[in-house]
């Protein structure tokens, strides 16, 4: 653990202060708090589980053979796996959430509705999109469409009129 931290202070994601030879938080590190706005927490968990790590160790056979190898390295489909994985498959929503957030709030802000009521985000996984077409435009009603696997557990409504 000692040598990971000291890795982490050289690459100024943690403090060494050597007189009390302790370690302490920068700003870097902060994006790995959930409180943080600009939370990547849930992003850096799943990028660590095995549907993103196994995919990645066939990367070069992916890039010099053109072939896609989720399915050997997986043993099915990404979303087959995650049906099997509800772990995996909540925080992979999650972080594709967060990782989106900036791009989210950008897309949204273009967005005309005109005299439209309903807004539909196919493949919306969480409905963080939606959440953001609704606080900025309250008059909508939303609906979420997306594979059962995406977002595991039981239907949820999101604040507001969704």
């Amino acid at each position: 653990m000692y040598r990971l931290l000291r890795a982490a202070a050289a690459m100024g994601v943690v403090r060494y202060d050597s007189e009390t030879e302790r370690f302490s938080s920068t700003e870097l590190l902060q994006v790995l708090h959930p409180e943080s706005p600009h939370t990547l927490k849930h992003f850096a968990q799943a990028s660590s589980g095995p549907a993103f790590w196994k995919t990645v160790l066939f990367l070069p056979e992916t890039v010099a053979r053109g072939h896609n190898f989720v399915t050997a390295a997986l043993g099915g489909e990404l979303f087959a796996y995650f049906a099997q994985h509800q772990d995996g498959a909540l925080l992979f929503s999650t972080g594709m959430a967060e990782i989106s957030k900036p791009a989210i709030e950008e897309a949204v802000a273009a967005i005309e509705v005109g005299d439209a009521r309903v807004a539909v985000d196919v493949g919306g996984g969480t409905g963080a999109f939606l959440c953001g077409v609704l606080h900025r435009h309250p008059q909508l009603t939303g609906v979420v469409l997306d594979l059962p696997t995406s977002y595991p557990g039981p239907p949820r409504r999101l604040p507001g009129k969704a």
